[in-house]
């Protein structure tokens, strides 16, 4: 019991720890649009729109990791900016598979964009799969390869609902890891068999997913992903209780 409640704790504290990473790597840009107003920002969000969707759909020209750096850059602006508060995170997605599409090599975008995709759009499905995707053209050999596996597996344990699949995930982080030699991919390496050998045990993780749903409905800035994530909640068995700015987790059974 005592080894179960250690191993989901690093993996709920790695995984709010995602979000403070993506506010801190992400640069805010709100400070010169303090006079925006809702319908500037909506026309925005559609213009955003309408430009992530060339880029997407650009003839390569041999240039395509150009583009993915070039999406790359316009998603951190989008993310940081003011408007968001008015139009929610709904083009992360569109950003992140811009980004693979393009350049599925292309690494260190996945920190951000997956955590930003799951937490703040609601949509870890949508994550997973353009992981996955990006895994297939990822060799191990790259920097920090074995982490794409280790966010991959955080997904789909904490919020698609698949341990077998984030147990194939850790066992992957594992195996990738070996070609490193440095403190972090030990670590990560040891968390990431923990965990797989934690779900070829205890593959029910109702209460970890639904704790992962509360922290999306927390950050949630649109109507429709804090219902997913109270819909979610409910279907793992979990009762969430907002009073105030606080928010509270119980369930009226053990898993």
């Amino acid at each position: 019991m005592k080894k179960q409640v250690n191993t989901m704790g690093i993996l709920l504290i790695f995984l709010f720890s995602l979000i403070g990473i993506a506010y801190l790597q992400l640069p805010m840009a709100n400070q010169k649009k303090e006079n925006l107003t809702k319908v500037e920002a909506l026309r925005q969000q559609e213009k955003e729109g309408v430009k992530i969707n060339l880029l997407k759909n650009l003839p390569d020209f041999g240039f395509n990791n150009l583009v993915a750096d070039w999406i790359y850059l316009q998603f951190i602006q989008y993310f940081g900016d003011q408007a968001r508060d008015y139009t929610g995170y709904s083009l992360n997605p569109e950003y992140f598979r811009g980004v693979v599409d393009k350049d599925p090599r292309f690494i260190s975008p996945y920190f951000i964009l997956a955590p930003a995709t799951s937490l703040f759009s609601g949509r870890p499905d949508i994550s997973v799969e353009l992981m996955a995707q990006g895994l297939k053209s990822i060799s191990p050999e790259q920097p920090k390869a074995y982490q794409v596996w280790f966010y991959k597996g955080i997904d789909e344990l904490l919020f698609v609902g698949k341990p077998q699949d984030a147990q194939k995930s850790y066992e992957m982080v594992v195996k990738w890891a070996k070609y490193h030699n440095d403190v972090g991919s030990e670590t990560v390496s040891r968390q990431a068999e923990e965990t797989a050998n934690f779900l070829k045990k205890n593959p029910d993780s109702k209460k970890a997913q639904a704790a992962a749903w509360m922290g999306i409905f927390a950050n949630a800035r649109e109507d429709v992903v804090r219902d997913l994530a109270l819909r979610n909640i409910k279907r793992l068995g979990g009762n969430l209780v907002v009073s105030g700015n606080k928010a509270s987790l119980s369930f009226p059974t053990e898993d």
